[in-house]
């Protein structure tokens, strides 16, 4: 049973980067264009005369081809392009138009198993520190079972506004930011990937810059929805809190969402006080009780020791008679 499970998981994980390597050719057949003109996404299916001649893809800036009589209509480049894009590429420059349209976008409730390596750390420190001074041994794997696993609920990201592939100088080199929001005069980055995820190396310069950053997933979208989707597909997958998760939280934002943490363990602990306090009395109760069989079997000790001198007095006495 093992290696059948071993070998499905092989097998899924080979699919993945065939599938991944299929999509990144650079002959895939693309559903979007971008207008030169007009300075915005457009789909094949509202290509016409007058725009037709308009239509570039926004990585190479080279015309692209419309493609109308085709069981699969579509863009491409025109034969002998210099464009050395592929799809990966491609997706994430449509994207990064279509976040230009974008006014807010709802984002996903920060895990505690989503926190930066530092802070989780401070906070996994925090949060030992508590229960274990607060819940008796016995009792905190069902304390635990029961707390929430995340530091702050889903909610919506008002995007005031928005700037894209934007370069920012750390101690730790520099590094290039898809899409930097504005929203009530405070910065959110978003990093949206297709084969590679945010990798530790990013992490620490994102720690850096300190500023909050989401990653967002673009390989399951196009999995899912297959790589000729619509402009509205996936215009509802990027507001959505769907393949979202924050990979880094500003440090002042962080220590208000700890001493929010700490406040709601405090409040947790007062919760299950009644059933520390019932745990202590039985357990007081039950060393009562062994306290007594102790005494108890001591006695016993000493009446047995009795018992056998007056046997072995009465054996010694019969063998006289």
């Amino acid at each position: 049973m093992t290696n059948a499970i071993g070998f499905l998981f092989v097998y899924n994980q080979n699919y993945l980067i065939i599938l991944n390597k299929k999509m990144l050719k650079s002959n895939i057949k693309y559903p979007v264009a971008f207008d030169s003109v007009q300075e915005k996404l457009i789909e094949i299916s509202k290509v016409n005369i007058e725009n037709k001649e308009n239509l570039i893809c926004k990585d190479c800036n080279e015309s692209f081809v419309a493609v109308l009589n085709h069981q699969t209509p579509h863009f491409k480049h025109k034969p002998k392009s210099n464009c050395t894009a592929n799809f990966e590429s491609y997706v994430h420059w449509v994207t990064k138009e279509l976040f230009k349209e974008i006014k807010s976008i709802n984002v996903p409730e920060l895990l505690i198993d989503d926190l930066f390596e530092k802070q989780r750390e401070k906070f996994q420190l925090l949060y030992n520190k508590i229960i274990d001074s607060n819940i008796p041994e016995e009792l905190r794997f069902e304390f635990k079972n029961e707390l929430k696993r995340n530091l702050t609920d889903a909610q919506v990201l008002q995007i005031d506004k928005i700037e894209t592939e934007k370069e920012y100088k750390t101690d730790l080199g520099n590094v290039l930011i898809d899409i930097v929001t504005l929203s009530h005069n405070e910065k959110v980055f978003i990093e949206p990937f297709f084969s590679n995820p945010i990798n530790q190396e990013k992490k620490n310069k994102l720690s850096e810059i300190d500023t909050s950053t989401l990653m967002l997933n673009l390989f399951d979208f196009i999995e899912y929805f297959g790589s000729n989707f619509e402009l509205e597909t996936l215009k509802k997958y990027l507001i959505s809190d769907e393949g979202k998760n924050w990979v880094y939280i500003k440090k002042e934002d962080f220590d208000i969402f700890l001493n929010n943490y700490e406040n709601y363990l405090s409040e947790e602990i007062k919760r299950f006080n009644p059933v520390i306090v019932l745990y202590e009395n039985k357990k007081e109760e039950i060393l009562k009780i062994n306290n007594k069989l102790s005494k108890l079997f001591n006695k016993k000790d000493i009446i047995e020791k009795k018992i056998s001198i007056l046997q072995n007095k009465v054996y010694d006495l019969g063998k006289e008679i």
